[in-house]
């Protein structure tokens, strides 16, 4: 229980399990706290002073070690001590793409105490709305060196590497975790999972097809047909499925994502309403977030979440899964509570 008056949304949780980092998305304040709940540090790192990362953060922030913690904006990848000190740095020598990146979202993953992988658009510098099927899409930072170096080509057996089917970034943005010296990867809008062996990221170690029950998808377009200068999207954009998060533990995998709805599911809420932010807020709620432990075969095995709980935040090193509170419900406090996966019976 945090004693904190705003909004929060966690990030990361150390090595040692003794410290979590959280953010305010409304004024982007870094809240690091005691895992008794203990708000130790409280810092603002936007903006263009030396020490920041130049407008507002384009990640959630992530520990570098058990006592330095790190965040990405357009200036680089910035770490920092316990005290708020910048200790050190990685920027890119290319110009970012900020037109679509999500602000806030979980694209810096640290592989150990000096690199991390990012996901930062701009090498290619062609600044579209559409993957480039050629582009690499991620870059590992070097922390002693302050080098961004690109890695990760698009694998061969997906759907965005078609050059005649191109698909938005919205669709095809990353989703990341690191464990145990490996690189867990999937497409927001692709039922795949890759598994690579973080000291070879050309080509994975391994790929699963997913069977999900549902997972609505996107169709790429043809590339002569649309302006890819052009950023344009709908509130349709908002149905599709999504793989949201992922985590691992001992090899094991848990999904977080979403259905999407069908064409008549989508046709029933506008029919309704013609308020585009009610639309927006139907929509949300009806394409809402489930979870899953993935086996190596592709199989999902749903996860039944207890009452009142939220979002599945992180997986420790021990094993335990620290889950929000439902926020549909006001309290005067943030909840953050420690659980343990167990198989039904």
């Amino acid at each position: 229980m945090i004693d904190y008056i705003g909004q929060i949304a966690w990030s990361d949780i150390s090595s040692d399990g003794k410290h979590i980092l959280a953010t305010n998305p409304q004024n982007s304040d870094i809240l690091l706290m005691s895992i008794d709940g203990e708000i130790i540090g409280n810092f603002n790192k936007s903006g263009d002073q030396p020490d920041a990362i130049g407008g507002s953060p384009l990640s959630r922030p992530q520990f570098v070690k058990e006592n330095e913690w790190a965040i990405l904006g357009k200036n680089g990848v910035l770490a920092f001590d316990f005290e708020g000190q910048f200790t050190k740095a990685a920027k890119p020598d290319f110009p970012v793409t900020l037109s679509m990146t999500i602000s806030n979202a979980n694209i810096l993953h640290f592989m150990d105490e000096e690199k991390a992988l990012v996901y930062y658009l701009g090498r290619d510098g062609k600044n579209t709305f559409y993957v480039n099927p050629e582009s690499s899409q991620l870059e590992i930072i070097d922390l002693n060196t302050g080098d961004f170096t690109a890695a990760l080509p698009i694998p061969k057996d997906s759907k965005f590497k078609n050059p005649d089917k191109i698909h938005s970034v919205m669709t095809a943005t990353p989703v990341m975790e690191i464990s145990d010296g490996k690189l867990y990867l999937a497409f927001k809008n692709e039922p795949k999972l890759w598994i690579y062996d973080l000291n070879n990221l050309d080509e994975p170690l391994e790929q699963i097809d997913i069977n999900f029950d549902q997972f609505i998808e996107k169709e790429g377009v043809n590339p002569k047909e649309v302006e890819q200068d052009n950023v344009a999207f709908s509130s349709k954009d908002f149905t599709y499925a999504a793989i949201n998060k992922i985590l691992a533990h001992d090899d094991q995998v848990l999904l977080q994502y979403t259905k999407g709805l069908t064409d008549a599911e989508f046709e029933e809420i506008t029919e309704s309403t013609k308020d585009q932010m009610e639309i927006f807020s139907r929509i949300f709620e009806k394409n809402k977030n489930h979870y899953c432990i993935l086996s190596t075969t592709g199989k999902v095995h749903p996860i039944i979440m207890p009452d009142k709980a939220g979002a599945v935040e992180f997986w420790d090193k021990e094993g335990n899964l620290w889950v929000g509170y439902n926020q549909e419900e006001e309290l005067d406090c943030e909840v953050l509570y420690k659980c343990v996966l167990k198989e039904e019976k």
